[in-house]
């Protein structure tokens, strides 16, 4: 059994833009037990992936989309703790992966 990721991803950009990729990531196996908050000026979604954050495929999402995404994850059972920033205009990516003694610091 797969160990889960805990993934809180926020959307940034075009309403538009970020109603299509909702769509498209709600067809998507690969988010599991999937809860999106849409009331406010951003998007934010809860979901659970295997054993690592998704970045490849938010990536994919947010360069098709041009909406930028903020995405907090941990996963307990390696512990592995981070954030990523993903640039809607070109793809990039920022990410940062914490050591364990300063998780209490971070969220």
């Amino acid at each position: 059994m797969a160990n889960n990721c805990t993934n809180w991803l926020t959307f940034s950009g075009a309403k538009r833009s970020i109603n299509k990729a909702i769509k498209e990531i709600m067809a998507d196996e690969e988010f599991q037990n999937l809860y999106v908050d849409n009331t406010n000026d951003e998007t934010s979604l809860l979901y659970t992936t295997r054993w690592a954050p998704n970045v490849e495929t938010l990536q994919e999402i947010c360069k098709k989309h041009s909406i930028n995404g903020l995405v907090f994850y941990e996963e307990l059972g390696c512990d592995v703790y981070g954030k990523t920033y993903i640039n809607g205009e070109d793809g990039s990516i920022v990410d940062v992966c914490l050591p364990e003694h300063r998780i209490p610091r971070w969220f």
